[in-house]
């Protein structure tokens, strides 16, 4: 699990340090602040071939334009980012990279669920068949009634040879694709999680085909699975309800962090934590992000 980073010359993150990282972690902040940013640095941290591959290949299928992906990155300085005391150089790593042309993924320890990841049938497969080897179906099931309480069953069929995830809803069999991004997007995080154990899971956008009336069991859920599969989840948002609704969930449990990403007086970037009391009345009074310096 991620506790501690400092990253130097990443983009907006030049300077940027935090110790402090829970169980559960919401991260907030104005557009543009570098919040995707942080969670791609945390990504090229523990997993470097997967992040290189994922991130930028699919970003730039030619590798020699691999640094172009990286805006604001001065290439006469070191590009590093320290996690729980480990080092990446971003630069020797780009190197590694272009000269093995990784093309499988590997496994290991994280998670990374983008703001703009495209479901795949077969990959989506794979994680249920963990969850059924785990004995975990029926948690799955709970998780999607969060959104849909008429899903009875969830099951792998085939289609033109590849493996796609099918749900059974009102006696009919019904392929992923027919929901709506609410069950997509609940099926995509939660399967993941509880697919795996002791893992980090990096969540871009988190609130991404929620609605608002169900964030609050949403974050129930997920604070739950985290417990149960002993994964660390680290999620960005851009929605005042989401916040609101993780604050009530996770106010009176130890490990869960509430962080705003913002500038301080020398420019670099920071988390800031409020005190609860802070908190309950900003979320009381606040109508949209742009009012409340709990995001700032």
């Amino acid at each position: 699990m991620i506790k501690s980073i400092k990253i130097s010359n990443y983009k907006n993150l030049d300077g940027f340090e935090f110790d402090g990282f829970g169980r559960l972690n919401l991260i907030t902040g104005k557009n543009n602040v570098g919040k995707t940013n942080l969670l791609e640095a945390m990504y090229l941290g523990l997993d470097k071939m997967n992040a290189l591959r994922n991130i930028y290949i699919e970003r730039n299928s030619d590798t020699t334009k691999l640094t172009n992906s990286f805006t604001n990155l001065d290439l006469k300085k070191n590009s590093l980012i320290t996690i729980n005391n480990k080092t990446f150089d971003l630069k020797a790593g780009i190197l590694e990279f272009t000269k093995t042309n990784v093309i499988t993924i590997l496994e290991t320890n994280l998670i990374y669920i983008s703001s703009n990841q495209k479901l795949d049938g077969e990959i989506l497969a794979e994680y249920f068949s963990e969850i059924i080897k785990k004995n975990k179906k029926n948690d799955l099931i709970k998780c999607l009634k969060v959104i849909d309480n008429e899903i009875e069953d969830i099951q792998i069929l085939v289609d033109n040879k590849k493996a796609n995830i099918y749900l059974i809803q009102n006696n009919l069999v019904l392929p992923i694709s027919f929901f709506g991004d609410a069950i997509k997007s609940i099926f995509n995080i939660f399967s993941r999680i509880l697919a795996s154990e002791n893992k980090t899971i990096l969540i871009d956008e988190i609130e991404n085909g929620i609605h608002y009336e169900n964030q609050k069991e949403f974050w129930s859920k997920l604070l739950e699975i985290s417990k149960i599969t002993n994964c660390q989840i680290i999620a960005t948002t851009h929605s005042i309800e989401m916040i609101k609704y993780f604050y009530e969930v996770t106010k009176d449990e130890e490990n869960c962090k509430l962080l705003t990403l913002i500038k301080d007086r020398k420019n670099r970037m920071k988390f800031q934590e409020k005190e609860k009391g802070f908190i309950e009345y900003q979320l009381a009074h606040i109508k949209n992000i742009e009012e409340t310096s709990v995001l700032r």
